[in-house]
């Protein structure tokens, strides 16, 4: 029995000369199909696709058809936009098992990848990507007060808000204005929040070991 679903196309490695062994990220969550047809060889990241694929016994599904919907060009445009999509991608490779079903994650993959081009600086939906990921995982919670007390916090500790005096070495330290770009990032349902933010370069550091502490690469 096929199997229809749209997808985003995240990555693509050669199989037997012109086949395709890819990983796609769905409502359902992520898949992994095996194109054996040379029709399936020019497919690589990215784009939003009509899969249809035969499950079987094992996590490795059969690809029979494939329809593009959108091609997402625009994401080739720039190598910072590129390298932009690239970083969302792996987020979701490195944190996502197969079939688990994330639809809101779905979507909020294929709104941030069609708004990739109009950034300025790409890199910043890169991070709130990564920041909604870990959300959405429910490994952080970003509430206003430490968690120990009812002072302001600005620092992520085990992926809970505490502040200054309950702090310890493990704990991720974020400045006040950093700490209102990572609220605003990670909790805004507006693009135009985002799309002319300044952020300091020292947050990307933070962010990535934020990640890495949580997802295991």
């Amino acid at each position: 029995m096929e199997t229809k679903n749209q997808g985003v196309l995240l990555h693509a490695i050669p199989y037997l000369g012109h086949g395709r062994i890819l990983k796609v990220f769905t409502k359902d969550g992520l898949i992994t199909l095996i194109g054996k047809s040379k029709k399936f060889a020019t497919l690589s990241p990215f784009c939003i696709g009509e899969w249809v694929y035969k499950k079987q016994k094992s996590e490795l599904f059969s690809l029979t058809e494939y329809s593009m919907e959108h091609p997402l060009l625009d994401l080739r445009a720039s190598y910072t936009t590129l390298t932009s999509a690239i970083s969302i991608a792996e987020a979701l490779l490195s944190s996502q098992l197969p079939l688990k079903p994330a639809p809101h994650l779905y979507l909020l993959l294929c709104s941030y990848l069609k708004n990739l081009p109009r950034f300025r600086t790409p890199e910043i939906l890169s991070l709130s990507f990564r920041m909604k990921l870990l959300l959405h995982e429910g490994l952080i919670d970003l509430r206003l007060k430490c968690k120990f007390c009812e002072e302001l916090g600005a620092c992520l500790q085990d992926g809970e808000t505490v502040c200054q005096l309950h702090k310890e070495k493990r704990a991720i330290d974020f400045s006040l204005d950093e700490w209102q770009i990572v609220q605003i990032m990670t909790l805004t349902k507006n693009f135009a929040d985002l799309i002319n933010m300044d952020w300091p370069p020292n947050l990307k550091p933070k962010i990535d070991a934020l990640f890495q502490e949580h997802i295991k690469y």
